[in-house]
This record gives C-alpha cells, structure tokens and sequence, in this order.
C-alpha cells in the first residue's frame, strides 16, 4: 500500500574517489520492503532495493553500495510502488 507519490534525492559534492553509500532510517515492521532507490556515480546510474523492515546490521545504516564519485553524488529514493511506509533519514558517502 504506498502512501503517495514522492521523491527524496539526496545530492553531495564529492571529491574523485571511491565511496561507500550507505541510507538511515529506523527500520520497523510498518515500513516498505520494496523501496527503489538509484545511485547516479562516475560509473552511470544504479538501481537498488531497500527493506526498511530488516534490523541494522551492527546498528549501521544499510549499505547501497560502493562506488566511485567525481564531482557530485546522488541518490534518489521514491515511495511509489512500496508495500509500507518509507522513511529516510540520511544518506552517507563515506570515503574508502
């Protein structure tokens, strides 16, 4: 059942290098499984799956991915489609 249509992009300005990308949010069982979100790097665009249901590993946010930025990073996170509520807190690029 999603609740709407919107969108949250997150965009940082990045030195060349490779970064992990990692999303907040406090999981919980009347959250999404199924939120889409897409990483725009060097590389060109990645999409990924988010279950905000799943506990944190290690109390960690939840890993996108790592990859290498130059310039800019962007990640773009929709509630269309989803089977619960999204929520977001942060997105994280951390340095590698």
């Amino acid at each position: 059942m999603a609740c709407g249509l919107r969108e949250a992009k997150f965009t940082a300005k990045l030195k060349l290098g490779g970064y992990e990308v990692r999303l907040a949010y406090p999981p919980d069982t009347y959250r999404a499984t199924n939120v889409p979100a897409t990483i725009q790097h060097a590389g060109g665009t990645t999409q990924a799956t988010v279950n905000q249901r799943a506990k944190l590993k290690d109390g960690k946010p939840t890993l996108l991915g790592t990859f290498q930025f130059k310039g800019v990073g962007t990640v773009s996170l929709k509630n269309s489609g989803t089977d619960g509520h999204v929520i977001l807190d942060a997105v994280q690029f951390l340095s590698k």
